[in-house]
């Protein structure tokens, strides 16, 4: 059953409104129409005959138009064209005469309800109008033929242009309509290939001002534009390299990968060798994000070295400011915090050298400095971080802000613990699904992933990783998939799923140690240290432990991913190699919460396995509370049960059997099937006071 125009309700009948919405406005224009012919003796019916009765709102609006003079109905039809909101000026634009022409005629049309004048007006020195009702506009448009209209749009375009001056990107989108609407009416009226040619320039570039003005508010529409201004390059046009390398940044926020790589590849053939090195340094910079989360991280420094040393070879820029900071976000990923702050440092320098840097630049420097300094353990750096976030909401940048939210959450995880970090993690979430920002929103759900690890919310984790996992692969990716894939390995080896886990590794390291970053490669070779002792192969567990050893200690970045993981990194060789457990420990760091407390389980475990048993259960304790506060479900079961197992050999069953019990309850909240089980043992031999030692 067709439904109404105006409410969407069903209308049996055969007008588009219902009996609420139309049959009222049907009368209204039914009388209108009565008077425009003279019909009407007041408010009663004058003696005639052959009254016309058109059966549609549609047709009673066609037949009132019909009775205006043809230089009236030409400048309604001409405010169809504006749109229904249009300005006297406008009309005489379009219409080719002066704005004092149009006010008589724009008089009788209001006398006679068909438009009617805003009390104020959104052009200055402009009198603005509106059409009385939409359909009104609607059949006036469709009475315009082809050529008529493509004349019209490119004049309404025109004045547009004229109007706006220096605030014309606020316009884009309009304008980019009006352009595209010539053009389409100019090719399709037949005839008209020169005028169609002409257009073609203009709408391209109201095209991508349109796409530059949505880039940071919706990136589907921004997308649209630049696909529409590309299509309006063929293949040898000397702009088409430029619009590629935008319609590349599109898609890559919108989570398509392999169509940006496409993009950026084919700009990046078409720049080179010509005179556009800034553009090809900017698409350089892009690839490189691109093929890093793909895991090409090799082929992603190859592109930043390049835009390095092509836009060194010209005056300092924004773009060669831009990769600086690029550089310092691809050595901050691989564990090389010096040289990262270096790059950092280098970019904030060619900033303020230059001045009037588009916003955008200096956020990134600012990031990629923050990230730096977190990772030498000055804290310092969450200040630089915060600040580029602010500056990124202040300015409205898109996918920069939500990457900031990202890096932001990390430090603030460390140092707060988890549920500080969920709170920003799901307001840069929210950010990024207003502005249609999938590869931000892909990101900071990886980052969930591992804070619902920590909190004990594993089955949460389990289905966020498999969304993870799902979205980059989707859309050409590796890199994020890799960390989601590892978090779910690691529940699978606590819960006594050694199988799943060993499966998910063998995924997982083979690409991790392709992609080389550390904050890849140390928590993926802890897991299958993990897998490999969990299957009963300790000698395996401890290469791989061993082999951490080897990578984490040669620079400052390599401690800080190691003392994410150093209790189960101690755990695993404490007693088949207290040597290299103590090296761990005394090289550990203790620059944020997360690590000062496995620190602390970290020296329970040594003196556990020293047999220093009551220093043991001191540290056990202590580390269990810490771990309370920051909010690490398994870390705090893991000590409880440290201290409870100290406890017990101390003889002290009864201190003993509250730890075990509180552990028991958490490693059957999280379903660690293992653990649960020695923890229910040894709270079994407690409470019957029968383990050796015990009074």
């Amino acid at each position: 059953m067709p439904r109404c125009a105006a409410c969407g309700e069903e209308n049996p009948d055969r007008f588009r409104f219902c009996g609420a919405c139309g049959n009222p406005l049907y009368a209204e224009e039914f009388t209108q129409l009565l008077a425009d012919r003279d019909l009407l003796a007041g408010d009663r019916l004058a003696a005639t005959t052959g009254i016309p009765v058109p059966e549609t709102v549609e047709g009673l609006i066609a037949a009132r138009l019909d009775t205006l003079a043809p230089e009236r109905k030409a400048l309604l039809q001409d405010a169809a064209v504006v749109g229904r909101v249009f300005w006297s000026g406008a009309l005489a634009a379009v219409g080719g005469v002066e704005a004092t022409e149009v006010r008589p005629g724009l008089q009788v049309l209001e006398r006679k309800q068909l438009v009617r004048q805003a009390r104020t007006s959104s052009v200055e020195h402009q009198d603005e109008y509106g059409f009385w009702h939409a359909l009104v506009r609607d059949v006036c448009y469709a009475q315009i033929p082809r050529a008529g209209r493509a004349r019209r749009h490119r004049a309404a375009a025109e004045w547009l242009e004229e109007v706006a001056g220096d605030r014309v990107a606020d316009l884009a989108e309009i304008l980019a309509h009006h352009y595209r609407q010539a053009l389409t009416y100019a090719r399709a009226a037949g005839g008209h290939q020169a005028q169609a040619d002409q257009l073609e320039g203009p709408t391209r570039r109201a095209l991508v001002l349109a796409g530059d003005r949505a880039v940071n508010l919706d990136v589907d529409r921004a997308r649209t534009y630049y696909e529409q201004a590309i299509g309006l390059c063929p293949p040898d046009h000397p702009e088409r390299p430029r619009l590629q390398v935008k319609a590349g940044w599109v898609a890559f926020q919108s989570g398509k990968l392999a169509e940006a790589a496409g993009a950026y590849e084919e700009a990046i053939a078409g720049l080179r060798g010509r005179q556009d090195v800034h553009v090809l340094g900017v698409a350089l910079d892009r690839l490189a994000t691109v093929r890093w989360n793909q895991g090409d991280t090799r082929g992603a420094r190859e592109a930043l070295v390049e835009g390095i040393e092509v836009l060194e070879r010209e005056p300092p820029s924004p773009e060669l400011c831009s990769l600086y900071a690029q550089m310092a976000v691809d050595r901050v990923m691989s564990g090389n915090d010096e040289e990262a702050l270096g790059w950092a440092e280098k970019a904030l320098g060619l900033a303020d050298g230059l001045g009037g840097l588009p916003p955008e630049v200096r956020l990134r420097a600012l990031d990629a400095r923050g990230m730096a300094r977190c990772d030498l353990g000055d804290l310092g750096g969450v200040e630089d971080l915060r600040a580029a976030l602010a500056l990124g909401l202040e300015v409205g940048a898109g996918y920069d802000t939500a990457v900031i939210y990202n890096n932001l959450a990390e430090p603030l995880w460390l140092a707060e613990g988890p549920a500080v970090a969920m709170a920003v993690c799901q307001e840069g979430i929210e950010f990024a699904e207003r502005r249609g920002l999938a590869e931000g929103v892909m990101w900071l759900q990886t980052s969930v992933t591992s804070l619902l690890f920590d909190l004990g919310r594993w089955d949460e984790a389990l289905a966020a990783s498999d969304q993870v996992i799902a979205s980059d692969r989707a859309h050409g990716g590796d890199y994020a998939a890799v960390g989601a894939q590892r978090y779910a390995a690691v529940i699978h080896v606590w819960r006594g799923e050694v199988g799943a886990a060993r499966e998910l590794l063998a995924q997982v390291l083979p690409k991790a140690r392709e992609i080389g970053d550390l904050q890849q490669l140390i928590p993926t070779l802890v897991l299958a240290a993990l897998v490999e002792y969990a299957g009963g192969d300790q000698a395996a567990a401890l290469a791989l432990v061993q082999e951490v050893g080897r990578i984490t200690g040669d620079h400052a970045g390599g401690r800080w991913y190691r003392g994410q993981h150093l209790p189960d990194l101690v755990r695993l060789c404490a007693r088949a190699a207290p040597a290299l457990a103590r090296e761990l420990v005394e090289h550990g760091r203790v620059d944020v919460t997360r690590h000062r407390v496995a620190m602390g389980t970290a020296m329970a475990v040594l003196a556990e396995t020293a047999g220093d048993l009551e220093e043991a259960a001191a540290l056990y304790a202590e580390a269990a509370a810490g771990w309370s506060a920051y909010g690490h479900v398994l870390e705090h079961g893991l000590a409880l049960l440290g201290a409870g197992r100290c406890l017990l050999r101390l003889g002290r069953a009864a201190e003993a059997a509250s730890n075990l019990q509180a552990a028991n309850d958490i490693f059957r909240g999280l379903r660690a099937r293992p653990k649960a089980d020695e923890a229910g043992s040894l709270l079994g031999r407690a409470s019957a006071a029968d383990y050796p030692g015990a009074s």
